[in-house]
């Protein structure tokens, strides 16, 4: 068996970002691709103040359908708030009112 490694080809190594680096990563990166949405909840679980919200809906109305439709991008934090992390072009998706 051949345990030498090739210098001059080294294997591809993958980098995973850590908890604390997603948890700093800018609002949108420099090409727009990825969008944290905060969301910030009252005591009683009611919505505070949440980001990118239609003017046609309440704050409630937009964390449920984010839920709904992208509700496993969602990470909570501590003291109240959570964010969606999701790229530009399923925010604007989502943004979009489907007819009933």
């Amino acid at each position: 068996m051949n345990t030498a490694i090739d210098r001059e080809n080294p294997p591809p190594v993958a980098r995973i970002e850590t908890a604390a680096e997603q948890a700093v990563a800018p609002a949108a990166d420099l090409n727009g691709a990825r969008v944290l949405l905060h969301v910030r909840f009252r005591p009683d679980t009611t919505i505070l103040n949440i980001d990118e919200c239609p003017a046609e809906m309440t704050n409630e109305e937009w964390f449920k359908r984010l839920c709904a439709r992208a509700g496993g991008k969602f990470a909570t934090r501590a003291g109240g708030r959570g964010f969606f992390r999701l790229t530009r072009v399923e925010l604007e998706t989502l943004k979009v009112q489907r007819p009933n």
